[in-house]
């Protein structure tokens, strides 16, 4: 059975997002393609430049595997579901695995909206390391918990 040319360019950005150039965002999203980090509802990136800039900056402090768990779509949406294997290159925090949702929108061939859904909680490493390497206290140095 032959794979939707929409499910292929949803599956390679999920399975690739950490290491593809600014030039293939741009394949695969349409310039007005807003990327919306669910999570953190301010925090969307419009168009493949943004959404580049936005993910991008974690290549240098992580190790990132990506994992498509399951796929589906029909003509103008696809949902793909998958697993982030986050490892920090200096080990500042323990690995992770983030399981993570996406609905993607479809039109003319290019990702018009993206979504990903996720628990902030399954990514407390993460946000813990950018708290420290901002300088921010962590909740549990405010609290002087020393786990």
């Amino acid at each position: 059975m032959k794979t939707s040319p929409n499910i292929e360019a949803v599956r390679k950005l999920c399975e690739r997002w950490a290491w593809l150039s600014e030039k293939e965002f741009a394949e695969l999203l349409a310039q007005n393609c807003i990327y919306y980090d669910v999570p953190f509802p301010r925090a969307q990136a419009v168009g493949p430049k943004a959404a580049y800039a936005k993910l991008s900056p974690l290549q240098r402090d992580w190790d990132i595997g990506l994992e498509v768990t399951s796929i589906v779509g029909d003509a103008d949406t696809v949902i793909a579901e998958r697993v982030e294997h986050f490892r920090n290159k200096s080990n500042a925090v323990e690995p992770f695995d983030l399981p993570v949702v996406g609905v993607f929108e479809i039109a003319d061939g290019k990702i018009k909206a993206w979504r990903d859904y996720w628990d902030k909680s399954a990514a407390e490493p993460l946000l813990r390391f950018i708290a420290i390497s901002s300088g921010q206290r962590t909740p549990n140095q405010a609290t002087g918990d020393k786990r």
